[in-house]
């Protein structure tokens, strides 16, 4: 029975919507129906959301942007080289853990799950990190917005416990220096909408 006609009949379990951990476990590459390069990755689901163990990704190569939208989640996926008629590095078992994004769609009135994004897993990313001066000057803001903030809402509070492996408790804090010209929000912050984030 094809996969299509499981489907139709509601016996074809979806993947749900957003983000799964996974691994690359293979590759292949070919080219769509309408003759466009192209090049899919299988993924292991590591949670197995949905008792669901596999994924599949696909990447077309038929624009400059597409190829490098492609190229940037082969990378990601741990594709090593520059030859993609050999995809088996994605085979390696030292693939990195990434986390696809997964959209319903419906394609020919059928609903299915589509890979639309695969993302590095690890650590936090910025599109544009700020570095020297300009992040000096960020910091210089945020320590009189945190200033300004702790002091209308009564001081610095305490932080929630951390979930996992517990810490020993820190000692109080010694009362906070009283508030100076320093510690005030910059003049040219006049309002939220001047905010960062």
């Amino acid at each position: 029975m094809d996969t299509y006609k499981l489907l139709s009949e509601g016996k074809h379990r979806l993947l749900s919507e957003g983000k799964h951990r996974a691994r690359a476990i293979k590759g292949a590459f070919g080219e769509t129906n309408k003759g466009v390069p192209q090049v899919g990755v299988q993924f292991a689901l590591l949670d197995k959301p949905d008792g669901i163990k596999t994924a599949t990704w696909y990447g077309t190569c038929g624009s400059r942007e597409a190829v490098a939208f492609t190229i940037k989640a082969l990378r990601t996926a741990g594709f090593v080289g520059n030859d993609i008629t050999d995809l088996s590095s994605l085979e390696r078992e030292d693939t990195p853990d990434v986390l696809l994004v997964v959209e319903h769609e419906t394609y020919k009135g059928v609903a299915c799950a589509k890979v639309k994004y695969v993302n590095s897993a690890g650590g936090v990313g910025m599109k544009n990190a700020l570095t020297g001066r300009a992040a000096a000057d960020f910091a210089a803001k945020m320590r009189g917005a945190f200033a300004a903030y702790d002091q209308e809402h009564g001081g610095e509070k305490a932080r929630p416990a951390p979930v996992g492996k517990a810490r020993a408790a820190a000692p109080p804090p010694d009362d906070p220096p009283p508030l100076g010209d320093d510690d005030a929000p910059p003049a040219d912050w006049e309002n939220e909408a001047d905010l960062p984030f």
